[in-house]
């Protein structure tokens, strides 16, 4: 997968940084990204191309950040060229560690006794007329409120849309929550279907949080929750944005690794 960028801009890159990588793994680094600049206490390598352009160019790909540059360009004028942009530069590379990883999706058959993931339990699907759609947790039963002959899509349907009822409900408890504990006020918060973010929050504390959190476990959704209401305070992934994380959830970084772990694409497809 590849990036295109404007000449001047740098867009998010994948995590080649030594940073993260295992130390019998950094000889190979070094050898495919001979060249690298310090920010702050990340080294990040990229991969040098010299061509007849007129300016620096920036391209992503798997294998890390690219640039491409005038033969006339030294090396220490592409260093700062990224330096300058440093900020930026970290908080996308952050982003991009974030991401979930692609992993096969799971395939179900719309009716009773299929099984998915909601609030972290492994949840059986009970198609039963007469009753509203509930979830009980003693016995991991999630009942839908339709006609036992419904059609697998009518049942798709029907649990999406009380799937996305219960995300609203548990972000709306939980968002106060860490807003107070953080001591910021967001403006709203709208339920999102993004493939690849859990959320977002813009400066105006706008939150987009992806509904598909449901399945994951209070504590995951917790982290999310936390993370983007964090962005009022540091609108960015520096140092001071990750403590400010910390400060009202401890656990955050084996939260994110296993958010990361478990990735979007594997959840139920709807």
């Amino acid at each position: 997968m590849q990036y295109d960028l404007f000449d001047e801009l740098i867009k998010p890159f994948s995590r080649t940084i030594i940073e993260l990588a295992p130390q019998t793994e950094l000889p190979k680094v070094l050898a495919q990204h001979p060249h690298g600049v310090q920010l702050g206490q990340q080294y990040v390598p990229y991969q040098l191309l010299r061509s007849k352009r007129r300016s620096i160019g920036f391209l992503i790909t798997d294998e890390g950040l690219r640039i491409t540059a005038p033969r006339w360009v030294s090396i220490a004028e592409i260093n700062a060229a990224i330096i300058s942009k440093q900020r930026w530069v970290l908080s996308k590379l952050q982003e991009q560690q974030d991401r979930p990883v692609p992993q096969k999706a799971q395939a179900i058959e719309w009716q009773s006794g299929a099984t998915l993931p909601f609030l972290g339990v492994n949840a059986t699907l009970k198609v039963e007329f007469g009753t509203p759609s509930f979830f009980d947790p003693e016995t991991a039963v999630l009942t839908l409120n339709l006609p036992t002959d419904a059609s697998p899509a009518q049942c798709k349907k029907h649990l999406q849309a009380w799937l996305m009822s219960q995300a609203r409900r548990t972000f709306s408890q939980r968002l106060p929550f860490y807003a107070d504990q953080l001591g910021v006020t967001y403006h709203s918060f709208t339920l999102t279907s993004a493939n690849t973010r859990w959320g977002s929050c813009n400066s105006q504390g706008k939150i987009r949080l992806n509904w598909r959190l449901i399945h994951f476990s209070p504590h995951l959704i917790d982290y999310v929750i936390a993370h983007e209401l964090a962005h009022l305070i540091e609108m960015n992934h520096s140092a001071r944005f990750w403590a400010t994380v910390e400060r009202v959830f401890p656990e955050y970084d084996q939260a994110r690794e296993q958010l990361k772990q478990l990735g979007l694409a594997a959840l139920p497809q709807f």
